[in-house]
């Protein structure tokens, strides 16, 4: 049913994006695929447009996505706008997952050999964003009222560095913050972050490793 619903929400922003660029579907596939399969053969001020237009299309798309993530009345339509937004690396949308950086999926298709997310999608959306989103996981950590925001914020800087660059850009966080209520959340989430287990994910899935003090 998740796969099912997915797929239903990728051809609703796939019609708004072609919508907005006011091109129909089949014209669009047919005179794009036509481009992309003889890329090297356009002309340079053809190719800039083909580029530039491509170019319209992602970030109407990530607008699309975002506007989902935030509108959608369900954690499962959430899920699926994060989930895009991951898969397509779009980093302007750090900010945006960031908000729900808490949402769970507590009913999750265990039954499906391959889930599309896990135990928590939006953690899974911004590992997949990678260096792009270090900036504002540090941010949730010093300013944070919430642990568990604080928390998932240095599983994500665990996952996309490594164990050992993790730790330093912690370290030095913690060495260059002032403030004496950043700095204590900073060493907080220190103390978190060795707790948790190797960086594994399962194969065909996005389940997060539970920590050690499990």
């Amino acid at each position: 049913m998740k796969s099912f619903g997915l797929a239903c929400f990728i051809i609703f922003i796939a019609f708004s994006v072609w919508l907005f660029a006011g091109v129909k579907p089949m014209e669009r596939n047919t005179e794009y695929n036509m481009k992309i399969n003889r890329i090297d053969e356009l002309d340079e001020p053809e190719k800039l447009e083909f580029i530039n237009n491509l170019c319209k299309e992602r970030l109407a798309l990530k607008s699309a996505l975002i506007r989902q993530l935030d509108s959608a009345n369900t954690n499962d339509g959430k899920f699926a706008a994060a989930f895009l937004l991951g898969y397509y690396r779009m980093e302007q949308s750090v900010r945006s997952l960031s908000n729900y950086i808490t949402l769970e999926n507590v009913q999750r298709a265990l039954h499906e050999k391959q889930p599309l997310w896990g135990r928590w999608p939006i953690v899974e959306a911004l590992i997949r964003i990678g260096r792009p989103a270090i900036p504002t996981m540090i941010e949730n950590i010093e300013t944070g009222d919430d642990q568990k925001v604080r928390e998932n914020s240095t599983i994500v800087i665990r996952y996309v560095e490594g164990y050992d660059i993790g730790r330093y850009i912690l370290e030095k966080a913690i060495e260059e913050q002032e403030n004496k209520i950043k700095k204590n959340n900073l060493k907080l989430a220190l103390k978190y972050y060795e707790k948790l287990s190797p960086p594994v994910i399962e194969p065909n899935t996005s389940e997060i490793s539970k920590t050690k003090s499990d």
